[in-house]
């Protein structure tokens, strides 16, 4: 009977051991900023969006998941949720306005102004993908204004 405590005593520390490991190199681990990640690719807002409608799927696995520097007119500026999204308005589709929008980081999203609007940008975000009406990015922060 002593046996059996013994191992059930190891197999817990053993659990509660791998418990704490999980905790602090898992779900503990710092998630990294995203202002100051460089850009994987620079691309104007005309060319991304066209290689998306064009051919989505080739289009996702070279940007999906990457680093993306826009640069374009900057179109309008959407408040949803107490999130500002920028957007580059491409062109009209039956659901309303497609083109780029980028989901901007709260420290920001209070920079972006309605006077930036009709003005030559450059946006940093990170591509989460193409919803067949929008290239989505997320992430976003302000790299240059003109």
């Amino acid at each position: 009977m002593k046996k059996w405590m013994k191992i059930i005593a190891v197999l817990t520390i053993l659990g509660v051991l791998g418990a704490v490991a999980l905790y602090v190199f898992v779900y503990n681990k710092p998630h990294p900023s995203y202002a100051k990640l460089e850009a994987d690719f620079v691309v104007s807002s005309s060319v991304l969006y066209s290689q998306f409608k064009i051919n989505s799927k080739t289009a996702s696995e070279k940007y999906n998941a990457k680093m993306l520097q826009i640069e374009g007119i900057l179109s309008k500026i959407e408040e949803v949720d107490n999130t500002s999204i920028a957007c580059f308005i491409m062109e009209e589709g039956v659901f309303g306005d497609q083109g780029i929008r980028i989901s901007m980081m709260p420290e920001y999203a209070t920079a972006l102004s309605t006077e930036m609007i009709g003005k030559q940008i450059k946006i940093k975000g990170l591509c989460a993908g193409y919803n067949d009406t929008d290239v989505i990015l997320e992430h976003g922060s302000l790299a240059l204004i003109y």
